[in-house]
């Protein structure tokens, strides 16, 4: 009976395990509540007759309301503030967020976005909701004027993307979120920031509603302490915890892409080898008689993933806050260089939009806990429904040098390939770079290398819909619309050097960062000349 008892314990000790790490938050079940959904929402919103964001959020399960993480710059279409934060509820799986900021002052006050992941297709959906600025009486359904877009409309496939997919930043650092930098205290900013919006908390006609409020306010859930740590007390932040969800469901969204590929059989091997730890190089799992063209396509997909992870580790650090972000880079592994390259190369499936940063091709994958070690899984589940040997061989994984697991995936892979009448056509990422990036700087050698960082940081909401249409990325068309009237201040110059100012306060530009002195001189200096 001992025995027996050991042996359920184990069991239930191993799938603890591979269902992840335990939140501190309150364990209450929700996937089944008919309102966490984006059908559920509207039916409530109809059948209770809501009209404000403000009656919807107390019928929200607390639960959901008790997990959340707080924007004070959004680079979204809901601005933000240290004391207005934008917040985004994520439950207990990430695979509903809800959205919301706190100032009838800010962009998307009367506007709640949703996102809906589908566990069927594997796929996100986005969707706003837009309330009446005034309160509607009126019991006559067509009356309330809520306004519900349809799933993905444009101006949320100009951030979210064609293959349509979160927007998160990577570990260990989420410019504009409160707990900015991975287990690290708050900034002064932050303490100040923070500590108002909680003194406003209670009474708020929105923040009101928002559970838990004492881990914000606990500074161990930023930076567990010696003492949270040895007594096992210790906790994941709220931006580490939905970096942790939502990359699982990127994960989920690329292996279903992958796998459906109708070349998916030919590659499978050579994929599984890619994400394997300690298997040799990539070209050994390709038939010799491709190596020339091959080794050629590789270096340049490689050469310009080592360029793009630098320019998107250089636009991360400038939108840190405190600016305290100095050197570092991005593992090649984080990246999943090898593993983008077989997909683009053998599947055809543009890759520039796999990752869950705003800029497309900046493939940062790094999470919490490693990606690759997911995808290696997933492949594993999937080849092994119909490869039974594999398994057995998998037990070799650790051996270090070609052990018998990387010979098997070898041989396989090689063996599928040469079957294969395929010819070498150029990758996605050697198309030019204004067609998947957000936005391509056109004169990026005749300005300075920080000019031209700060113009794509601006051009990347300003020339994709996302604000209004200002030509950041072409300086021909610029320097003529800089001369034209804008608003109330004047000619466009005139308005874009106000909002590069102190004065713009909450309206300065970009919104998503803090310009140094020096920074400013440099770009008004640009737009004057």
């Amino acid at each position: 009976m001992f025995f027996r008892y050991c042996k359920i314990y184990l069991i239930a000790t191993f799938l603890s395990l591979l269902s992840g790490f335990c939140f501190s938050y309150p364990t209450q079940a929700i996937t089944s509540d008919p309102l966490l959904s984006m059908a559920g929402i509207e039916q409530l919103i109809w059948t209770q007759q809501i009209t404000s964001i403000e009656q919807l959020l107390p019928l929200l399960p607390v639960s959901y309301r008790s997990r959340y993480v707080l924007a004070f710059h959004s680079r979204s279409l809901q601005s933000a503030s240290y004391l207005n934060p934008r917040v985004i509820f994520f439950g207990n799986n990430a695979k509903f967020m809800l959205t919301f900021n706190g100032s009838s002052d800010q962009v998307g006050f009367n506007a709640l976005e949703l996102a809906e992941f589908n566990d069927l297709t594997k796929t996100f959906s986005y969707q706003e909701i837009l309330f009446p600025t005034q309160l509607t009486t009126t019991p006559d359904k067509d009356a309330l004027q809520v306004h519900f877009s349809v799933k993905n409309p444009d101006k949320c496939l100009a951030c979210h993307g064609t293959q349509v997919r979160p927007i998160w930043d990577s570990p260990p650092l989420w410019p504009g979120m409160y707990g900015e930098h991975y287990r690290e205290q708050l900034s002064a900013k932050e303490v100040a920031g923070l500590s108002g919006f909680l003194a406003q908390q209670a009474n708020h006609p929105r923040y009101q509603f928002l559970a838990q409020l004492d881990i914000w306010r606990n500074s161990d859930t930023f930076s567990p302490s010696h003492a949270a740590i040895y007594s096992a007390h210790e906790t994941e932040s709220p931006n580490a915890q939905l970096t942790q969800l939502l990359s699982r469901l990127n994960v989920e969204r690329i292996i279903h892409q992958v796998t459906d590929d109708v070349q998916f059989n030919a590659f499978s091997y050579a994929l599984l080898a890619s994400v394997s730890n300690g298997c040799s190089s990539l070209n050994d799992y390709f038939p010799r008689t491709w190596n020339p063209d091959f080794q050629q396509q590789y270096q340049r997909f490689s050469t310009a993933d080592e360029q793009n992870l630098a320019r998107e580790l250089t636009r991360k650090k400038s939108r840190d806050s405190t600016s305290k972000s100095v050197g570092g880079s991005i593992a090649k592994d984080s990246s999943l260089v090898d593993f983008r390259f077989i997909a683009e190369l053998g599947l055809r499936i543009d890759t520039s939009e796999w990752s869950m940063q705003l800029e497309k091709n900046a493939a940062d994958f790094s999470a919490i806990d490693a990606i690759q070690s997911k995808l290696e899984q997933r492949l594993l589940s999937k080849i092994s429904a119909t490869d039974k040997e594999l398994i057995n061989v998998y037990y070799y994984h650790s051996y270090p040098g070609k052990n018998k697991y990387c010979a098997y995936l070898e041989k396989r892979s090689v063996q599928n390939l040469a079957q294969q009448n395929m010819q070498l056509l150029p990758v996605w990422s050697d198309k030019p770079s204004g067609v998947n990036t957000v936005a391509t700087v056109d004169d990026a050698a005749t300005i300075p290398a920080r000019v031209h960082d700060l113009l794509s940081i601006c051009a990347g909401c300003h020339t994709t819909g996302v604000a209004p249409f200002i030509p950041f990325n072409n300086a021909a068309l610029l320097s003529e619309k800089l001369k034209q009237a804008y608003s109330a201040r004047g000619t466009l110059q005139r308005e874009i050097m106000y909002r590069l100012s102190v004065q713009a306060a909450e309206h300065r530009m970009p919104p998503n960062m803090n310009l140094t002195q020096e920074d400013q001189t440099l770009l008004e200096h640009y737009f004057q000349q």
